[in-house]
């Protein structure tokens, strides 16, 4: 099995906090004020945002 990358893993530890959290993507984007597509897109892992979008979004699953 391949390895699936440090986005796709953070992506999945976001994805799995914010269901925790009973957060819906868009709550989590109004919480770090980002869109709903940067969260999306973390979550799937096909984006690397810039580190203050990455900390927001953790900071705010967290």
């Amino acid at each position: 099995m391949s390895d699936p990358g440090p986005l796709a893993e953070f992506g999945r530890a976001l994805a799995d906090r914010r269901h925790q959290l009973g957060l819906a993507q868009l709550d989590l984007a109004d919480l770090a004020d980002v869109g709903v597509s940067t969260v999306h897109n973390l979550e799937s892992g096909r984006r690397s945002p810039p580190l203050d979008v990455t900390l927001r979004s953790w900071t705010h699953s967290a």
